[in-house]
């Protein structure tokens, strides 16, 4: 809860900068400004605050990470939007978005490979953040104005530099952050992975490869914008960054549940599901240029449908993530690791051992299947459910099977294989819970 409220804090501010600046072109009131600046605040301190709680109040759980930096990868876009907005950028918000979200990714990235998150002392999620509500407060006593004019205006004690065209003063603040926070952040991320990779003596390709939907969500978005024949990034600012900023999301969630179900490293499955619209959008566009500028469907109506596509295929994602795992644990509170075992049975491309086997139980035509199942068969169900090689249909018509006398489990495997799920719920929930419902033989 403290989460999402933070994040609403984020979401009230974007909204604030639609509303009296659509374009990003355009001043709005100095109140806003301050507004931006108070509200970004609260996020930041709500953001800080909510990890604390959880491990104070002893409820901190993968889950919640998972929830909290999916909140903090669409923040990104939010944030972007009300500096945006702010700062007068117009179509160059999408590059502020751009410069928010490569550290962030980066920073995930190397997260995974390395399962340590260790910021430097000066960071994005403390100072940066502190350096942005600066700026929108200043704002409300300097105006919007301030931003957009040539940086010699801004800055009168840079009147002395010859030779300069007129530049505004955010393309200024543009390239001293890509020079001194991104490009050094970025060389950290890689440099660490890196010596991780090697000391494990891996493939630096298949840690590379994960950055590879990154690049095409950018580059779609470049190009879409480039042939658009109505200048999206110009005109509808929004809309392509709170799309592409949900597909970014995606990106981030993904890779996340892929190191909380300890997935081999590499491209994972279905990670540019998020990106099949850009080329519809981009031949939509390209249309344009057979009919004196008129796309085949109006851009507008392309960059909804956008939107509700990648909204869409990320919040569903998180929501899949939690039904799986709430029929997860219902099976373990029905205490019937069968159920499991047949789903186990079930699964595309997994294979069983028959020799070491020692449960036996009923298949779809009744038939004897064995099964064995351990942690790693948890892991491999949940993450199939998931990733979409095993459909959840499957997994929720499980709970009403009924099995015969065929099935044989002896008393010792049983506890054995309980002990294991609930193992494995306890990287996903909370630890205590599933101790006290299971006692202190759970370690």
């Amino acid at each position: 809860m403290i989460t999402l409220t933070g994040f609403m804090f984020l979401l009230t501010s974007a909204f604030l900068g639609f509303l009296y600046s659509p374009h990003l072109d355009t001043a709005p009131p100095r109140w806003v400004h301050l507004a931006h600046g108070i509200l970004l605040f609260l996020y930041q301190t709500f953001d800080a605050v909510d990890g604390k709680q959880a491990r104070r109040t002893n409820s901190s759980s993968p889950l919640g990470e998972l929830f909290d930096h999916g909140c903090d990868a669409l923040a990104c876009a939010f944030e972007s939007l009300a500096f945006g907005s702010t700062a007068m950028c117009g179509k160059a918000t999408f590059w502020f978005w751009v410069i928010s979200a490569v550290p962030f990714y980066f920073a995930t990235w190397e997260h995974y490979f390395t399962n340590t998150l260790v910021l430097p002392i000066v960071n994005g999620p403390t100072e940066g953040l502190m350096l942005i509500y600066v700026c929108h407060i200043f704002t409300f006593f300097t105006g919007a104005e301030w931003w957009a004019q040539d940086f010699r205006k801004s800055v009168p004690l840079l009147n002395w530099v010859p030779l300069v065209p007129e530049i505004p003063l955010y393309v200024i603040v543009l390239f001293l952050m890509i020079a001194f926070a991104v490009i050094p952040t970025v060389g950290s991320n890689t440099q660490n992975v890196y010596k991780v990779v090697a000391a494990r003596k891996g493939s630096m390709l298949l840690a590379l490869a994960m950055l590879f939907p990154f690049g095409l969500l950018m580059a779609g978005a470049l190009i879409w914008s480039y042939v658009s024949p109505s200048d999206i990034m110009r005109t509808q600012p929004h809309l392509l960054i709170i799309g592409t900023g949900f597909a970014f999301g995606f990106l981030v969630g993904r890779m996340i549940l892929a190191h909380l179900c300890d997935e081999p490293k590499g491209l994972k499955t279905g990670m540019c599901m998020s990106l099949a619209y850009f080329p519809f959008a981009i031949v939509n566009a390209l249309t344009a240029r057979l009919d004196d500028g008129n796309p085949l469907v109006d851009e507008q109506l392309v960059l909804l449908m956008y939107c509700l596509y990648t909204d869409t295929s990320c919040i569903g994602h998180f929501i899949v993530i939690w039904h799986c795992t709430c029929i997860l644990l219902h099976l373990l509170f029905m205490k019937s690791p069968t159920l499991l075992g047949f789903i186990a049975s079930e699964s595309p491309g997994k294979r069983h051992n028959s020799d070491q086997c020692t449960w036996s139980l009923p298949n779809k035509q009744n038939t004897p299947t064995c099964v064995r199942c351990t942690d790693d068969d948890v892991r491999f169900i949940f993450a199939s459910v998931i990733t979409g090689t095993l459909s959840p249909s499957v997994l929720t018509g499980a709970l009403s099977l009924k099995f015969t006398s065929a099935l044989r489990i002896c008393a010792d495997e049983k506890t054995m294989y309980m002990n294991q799920l609930a193992k494995f719920c306890c990287i996903l929930c909370r630890a205590d819970a599933w101790r006290k419902l299971f006692g202190e033989t759970l370690s």
